[in-house]
């Protein structure tokens, strides 16, 4: 994906569904991320993004509309994004403490207030396994 360190083209409807100001936020935009604050992203970030990207498809517009419309939308796409974003971090043979340690730290970001979904990390935690275990 390229990387872009601009405003998405929606940023004000972003900002005015989100507590974003001042949180070094990224956005996936098709095949691009922007980057408004220059921060690092690592490499599990990347394939986070790029699964909203390719989900996104050809309706940019309307996957953003929904996200910032739908709660139940936004908590599906940010599973499907943080699934693989997880996958990345467990490689090929993770053993069972790093599994935990990556499933605890990964639920800890998806039921982060900024999604504006309201779950707990214990929800979370177990929205992730089970998709983990399908």
């Amino acid at each position: 994906m390229e990387i872009v360190f601009d405003f998405p083209p929606i940023y004000d409807e972003i900002r005015s569904v989100f507590p974003i100001a001042g949180r070094g936020v990224i956005f996936a935009w098709g095949n691009k991320i922007y980057n408004p604050s220059r921060v690092s992203i690592p490499l599990q970030l990347i394939a986070h993004e790029r699964v909203h990207g390719r989900r996104q498809g050809r309706d940019v517009h309307g996957w953003w509309r929904r996200y910032l419309d739908e709660k139940e939308f936004r908590l599906t796409e940010e599973i499907a994004a943080h699934i693989v974003e997880m996958e990345y971090l467990l490689g090929p043979n993770p053993n069972r403490q790093m599994r935990r340690q990556i499933i605890r730290s990964t639920a800890k970001r998806l039921a982060n207030p900024l999604y504006r979904y309201g779950i707990s990390r214990a929800q979370a935690q177990v929205l992730l396994k089970r998709q983990l275990a399908a």
